[in-house]
Parts: C-alpha cells; structure tokens; sequence
C-alpha cells in the first residue's frame, strides 16, 4: 500500500468497488480526514477512460451542498488516478431501515433533504443516477449525504440518466422508509398506508406521483422538497415502539450506556469504601 498521494497521507484501505479502492486518508495541508479512492488501472490506462472521469468528478467537484457528498479533488500522480472527496462516518439509509418502517416525520425529513440536494444539483445540471439507500449515508446528527454524486456511471450502479430517473428513485427509496420494503420496478406499488398505518394519505399520493416517473408528471425536485415540507408541517405523529431508532438515538443510547456503567462503578467503589471504614471501625 503507497503511504501518501498528492496531499494525502493513506491511513488505511477500507473496501474497494468497481471504481476502485477506497482508503482513509488525510490531508495533510488542512488536517482533515477524507476518503480516497484510487481508480481501476483499467480506467486510468485508457487515456480516453481517464480524460472523462476526470471531466465527469470535476462536473461533480463543483457543487456544494450540505446533503451531497463534497468532492474535494480528483488528480494524476505516477500514473495512479485519484479522488479525494468528504469522509462522511454513519450507516447507509438501507441499514438505518432494516425491517422497521422509520417513521413518517423521520422519513419526510431524509427525503427532504435528499431533494433540496438533487434540487440544487439538478440546476448545476447534474443528474445523480442512482440514489438508492446503499447511495445514502446518515450521520450521527441525522444528515442525509448522497455520495457518489456524478459517479454512477462508473460504479456500474447507474439506472438512469436524468432528473426524472432521480426523482423516480426518490419515489422508490421514501417507499422503502415508509415500508421498510423496496418496491419492485415494472410492478405497481401498494400505497405505504397499506403496510404503515402511520402515512398520511397526502404522502401516499406524493410517492405513487413519483413512482409514475416526472415525464408523465411534471414535477422537479425542489417542488417536490417543498411538498414534502407541507406535508410535514401538518404531521403529528409519534414514534412507535416498531420504529426505526435515529442516528441521534442511537447515540444517545450509546452514551447512556456508558453513563450507567460509570455510576455503577462509582457505587460499587462507594460500597467497598464503606465496607472497609466498617471492618477497620
């Protein structure tokens, strides 16, 4: 394994994917940790495969939003083409979900999120083209983060091409939260309310509007961010012992846990304490 690249330092290889392997790295200018991912020789031998991914991650490298996946550089050093892009810590949105329907304020929210991002990427003119819950990160503070954003079609993961393809898949994915159920492409999906007693009907024809696709209805991402926002707005529901724990949570379980066992530890030493002043007494 090379011990830098660039302005990188490797700290250690974390998995690999057809676009190649993926390391945690720093940048040792800023001090930042990143996630480095050194491409396939088969895409950077090929001249012509290495001239457009590099167009293709610097298209990507230009947007800037809070719920996309920041690509900080992609560059050429010995022959090895690279990316070095946000380290983002957290599970995938199709861990988060399990078997458990999220919630449906819970689920609104990610979703929301994931469409003011394909909002503002869609007006750069950058279709994602395969957001998915493997294609979500959430973190421990409940941020939804699309990564690979302009990569899908190097990841052999791409199943469409354009902002209807995005939205369609939005459509599938707040399906999958709500039902804890990916619905089968080419089948027509059972409205959530059937399966999460939870999901207001107004949700219900948000998801079949987008599981139809935005080429029969007219629609865009960020229009639909702000339905899901009135939507939202008018909920009131609560969490369900069923539901899906939150990142947050998650955490918050983690440190009470930690919490209880210093207290008991405490105690045990307070017990011992006493028992010793009582023998010596």
């Amino acid at each position: 394994m090379i011990d830098t690249i660039g302005q990188y330092k490797i700290l250690e290889r974390v998995g690999a994917s057809a676009l190649g392997d993926l390391y945690r790295g720093r940048d040792l200018r800023v001090g930042r940790t990143v996630s480095i991912i050194i491409v396939a020789s088969e895409i950077a031998a090929d001249l012509a495969e290495r001239a457009r991914f590099l167009a293709d991650a610097t298209a990507a490298s230009r947007l800037s939003h809070p719920n996309i996946a920041a690509i900080y550089e992609v560059g050429v050093e010995n022959d090895r083409l690279f990316l070095a892009a946000e380290f983002i810590s957290g599970q995938t949105l199709a861990q988060l979900v399990g078997t458990h329907p999220l919630n449906p304020r819970r689920a609104i929210d990610y979703a929301t999120q994931i469409a003011d991002a394909l909002a503002a990427a869609h007006g750069a003119g950058l279709a994602h083209g395969a957001v998915t819950g493997q294609t979500i990160v959430v973190t421990a503070k409940d941020s939804a983060k699309i990564l690979d954003y302009g990569l899908s079609a190097w990841t052999g993961d791409r199943s469409s091409d354009d902002e209807a393809g995005d939205l369609a898949a939005l459509g599938r994915l707040l399906f999958q939260m709500l039902t804890a159920r990916v619905p089968q492409r080419g089948w027509p999906a059972p409205a959530p309310s059937s399966v999460n007693r939870q999901v207001p009907l107004e949700l219900d024809r948000l998801v079949a509007k987008l599981l139809v696709g935005s080429r029969q209805v007219q629609t865009s991402a960020a229009v639909v961010a702000a339905e899901l926002r009135a939507i939202g707005a008018t909920l009131d529901v609560p969490e369900a012992p069923g539901d899906a724990p939150s990142m947050a949570d998650r955490e918050a379980e983690r440190f009470s846990a930690k919490w209880l066992v210093f207290v008991l530890a405490i105690a045990g030493l307070a017990l011992i304490w006493a028992a010793i002043a009582t023998f010596r007494g």
